[in-house]
């Protein structure tokens, strides 16, 4: 497949195909090519095998990525200090977003399905919620049961709700509203 590729690209030939009692052999523009890769060819058996790849191919150049930081500091101080550890992570003001909205909802899959995400998606936003804060956050629903906040939960709720128009949307809740 790449013999064909390279042909294509050369435009002609390299190999004359074997047949019964022929063996395999260059063509002119096979030749020229040899010829053209022989001292590159050398130069990559002087070095080892492991850095072949990276010695002389010239690959495209790839657009450098920033490297993700921490969320600005300067708002964490507004934050009660229950939930600033989360504040201060890469995406953790949206992931708090996330759990005071998914509250409302009697399951984890009921609110990704109102929002349109995958429901994977939103157990590991909560598995990093919940790392950030060191301790459980919700007691999920099983088959027919809702999902529940833990005391921990609850906690975070309250401390986190009056302050979500901080975290990007206006949605307020208090522990003694919440349905679950």
């Amino acid at each position: 497949m790449q013999l064909k590729r390279l042909e294509e690209d050369l435009g002609g030939p390299l190999l004359l195909r074997a047949s019964r009692g022929r063996k395999l052999e260059l063509t002119a523009l096979g030749r020229e090519v040899v010829q053209a890769v022989e001292s590159w060819a050398c130069t990559l058996a002087d070095l080892p095998r492991e850095t072949w790849d990276r010695a002389t191919v010239r690959r495209p150049h790839k657009k450098k990525r920033k490297p993700r930081r921490p969320a600005d500091a300067s708002g964490v101080d507004r934050f009660p200090a229950l939930v600033q550890p989360a504040v201060r992570t890469f995406d953790g003001r949206r992931r708090l977003l996330r759990l005071l909205q998914a509250v409302d909802y009697p399951s984890l899959a009921a609110y990704c399905r109102a929002v349109g995400t995958s429901p994977s998606t939103m157990t590991v936003q909560l598995q990093h919620l919940e790392r950030d804060l060191r301790g459980q956050l919700l007691i999920r629903g099983q088959c027919g049961h809702r999902m529940r906040l833990t005391d921990f939960g609850k906690e975070v709720l309250a401390a986190a709700g009056p302050l979500a128009a901080l975290l990007g949307d206006g949605h307020r809740r208090t522990a003694s509203t919440s349905p679950v």
